[in-house]
């Protein structure tokens, strides 16, 4: 286990490293030095040399090593594909035809609309990416000073996987390098936005759908979440941190707020979280066995068959991935789904692996499956986070007797909000260049009422908002669970 272990993290070592070059490695260096370690572990173990005392451990080192190298080349071969689909120099800046495809939720602002798409089409043929950020504006001229016009007609609702035909003026992602500020050309990298495309004229909507493919239903189903809820969260003074709750839809969280929670240390709360996931998944698993050890055919119980233990273990993993996939697959998500897909796994298959493996295969997986994960500070804050709790936190034998069990418990709530706070101070003073020195207390009662109440609560006003004969009980729902967040948040 221990040798798999640092196998593991010599990969995301590699990978990580990758990202913090300026100019990617050539991949045929990487082979020929990946070639030099495969002969040296051959070497010393098929080889009796006698001379050398650590064989073993210098035969360590060069797996260590081998793994740290085939991350780097990982990370490489997909930089350099990413780098391919670029926009040309000589289109830079000027105004070309495309027919694209939506590809995720739609971002409206006060004047504005913001959204991520796929070129289907273009003129010039040749030099335009395939994937792109298109904005479309709609007010008037505004300056630092002045506010733009209001607008005198709506904004047309865009569906993700709609095809869409119009001009636009094309350039490569550009930001400034400010100290202390957000390096916006690494959000664009990362995010996969090759060029902005800032839409000139009237565009045309060429069709509602285009091919079907799992992200693109994924998002329309997004879609249809967000519009159902936005009539019944509309006016609520934190209605749209209950949307992020539900579907990780930040884009209405205000300025003001994200201050608020940056000030308090609740930033991770209206934000899907591994609370929410695990708590989702742990809910339909228990149902899942409760029903399966109870429900039959043909005279015969459906735990006879299969174990009641593993269906609830796949039922748990289906709803988690399926509400990781609603809230947008985010980091988060990710790293919470990789890792209770690890733990059913290993208890399904009698594995039993430590928690400590079990983060770390899941970070190589986010990281296989995104390696500019690492550029992204949620990576690191979240399993930062559980990396803290379980240095940090020893297992305690289950007291008896209900007053053991409650200062038991009060005791552990307390014990684990320290570590974190402790843990990560250094890391969010680095981040952030400030630290929360209240978010110990403010976590300590937001966690539990936003994990217990807002969050199964937003959940099911999303499933009732779908059914217009349930309109007054989603009012209804929307209000108390508004007022709970409102007491929780302030």
């Amino acid at each position: 286990m221990g040798f798999w272990f640092v196998i593991c993290l010599s990969m995301i070592a590699g990978v990580v490293s990758l990202q913090q070059l300026t100019v990617l490695p050539s991949l045929s260096d990487l082979l020929l030095l990946q070639l030099f370690c495969v002969g040296g572990i051959f070497c010393f173990h098929y080889f009796n040399i006698t001379r050398l005392r650590f064989k073993t451990c210098l035969r360590f080192v060069f797996c260590c090593l081998l793994a740290y190298l085939l991350g780097m080349t990982y990370a490489t071969w997909r930089g350099e594909n990413r780098l391919i689909d670029q926009l040309s120099l000589q289109h830079d800046d000027k105004v070309s035809r495309l027919v694209v495809e939506v590809s995720d939720l739609v971002n409206y602002g006060d004047d504005y609309l913001q959204f991520d798409a796929r070129v289907l089409a273009s003129k010039p043929n040749s030099g335009i990416p395939t994937h792109i950020r298109v904005r479309w504006s709609f007010g008037g001229f505004a300056s630092p000073y002045k506010k733009p016009p209001p607008l005198s007609e709506p904004m047309p609702e865009i569906k993700p996987g709609e095809i869409w035909e119009f001009s636009a003026l094309l350039r490569r992602p550009y930001g400034s390098f400010n100290p202390g500020q957000s390096n916006i050309l690494t959000y664009r990298f990362a995010n996969n936005h090759r060029a902005i495309a800032q839409i000139k004229g009237q565009p045309i909507r060429i069709a509602e759908r285009g091919d079907w493919t799992w992200s693109i239903q994924v998002a329309r189903l997004r879609h249809a979440i967000r519009a159902k809820l936005n009539p019944h969260l509309s006016d609520k003074r934190y209605g749209s941190v209950m949307i992020a709750l539900v579907m990780g839809d930040q884009a209405a969280i205000s300025q003001e707020d994200w201050v608020l929670f940056n000030r308090s240390g609740l930033t991770h709360l209206v934000s899907i979280s591994g609370t929410h996931i695990t708590m989702l998944s742990s809910l339909a698993s228990l149902l899942s066995f409760l029903l399966w050890r109870r429900c039959g055919f043909a005279g015969k119980l459906f735990a006879d068959r299969i174990a009641a233990q593993r269906w609830a273990s796949v039922v748990g993993i289906l709803v988690a991935f399926l509400y990781c996939n609603i809230a947008g697959w985010g980091v988060p998500a990710q790293r919470s789904f990789f890792m209770l897909l690890i733990f059913f796994a290993n208890y399904a298959l009698g594995l039993q692996w430590s928690i400590h493996m079990v983060l770390t295969v899941a970070a190589l997986v986010v990281l296989l499956l995104d390696p500019w994960a690492v550029l992204s500070i949620g990576f690191w804050l979240s399993f930062g986070a559980m990396l803290v709790l379980i240095m940090l936190l020893k297992e305690v034998s289950k007291a008896e007797g209900l007053k053991n069990k409650l200062i038991f418990g009060i005791r552990s709530w307390a014990k684990a909000q320290f570590a974190v706070f402790v843990g990560l101070a250094p890391l969010l003073a680095l981040l952030f260049n400030q630290v929360s020195l209240i978010s110990p207390i403010a976590n300590a009662y937001a966690i539990f009422f936003i994990g217990t109440v807002v969050t199964p609560g937003s959940l099911l006003l999303a499933l009732s908002s779908q059914f217009d004969s349930l309109a007054y009980f989603t009012d209804f729902l929307a209000k108390v669970v508004h007022y709970v967040l409102l007491l929780s948040l302030e």
